[in-house]
Order: C-alpha cells, then structure tokens, then sequence
C-alpha cells in the first residue's frame, strides 16, 4: 500500500511543477521576443531630404 501512495504523490509533485513551468516559461519568452522586437525596430521618420546623390560604382 505505501508504494502506491509513493507513485501517486510522485506523480502529483511531477505534474504540479510541469504546470508550473508550464505557465512560467512562455512569459520569459515573450519578454526576450519583445527585447528583440525593441532592439530590431527603426525610427519611422527619418529625413532622407538633400542626401547624398545617386551614381554608378562602375568607376570604383
């Protein structure tokens, strides 16, 4: 009888901290992909007025 009672409480531990990683782990990776999504993006109003004029690189 006590090994049963052993496998039920191991398998209640095994699944409650599978649950519990289960909701922690997406949320660590939401905020990486959220840094990276920040580092990535660019100013949207950049002047390109009077740049530098276009020309062929065959010369060079």
């Amino acid at each position: 009888m006590i090994p049963l009672r052993l496998m039920l409480l191991l398998t209640l531990v095994a699944l409650a901290g599978g649950g519990l990683w289960l909701l922690i782990a997406p949320s660590e990776r939401l905020q990486a992909k959220r840094e990276a999504s920040e580092f990535f993006a660019t100013k949207p109003d950049y002047d390109t007025s009077g740049g530098q004029p276009m020309r062929p690189r065959l010369t060079e």
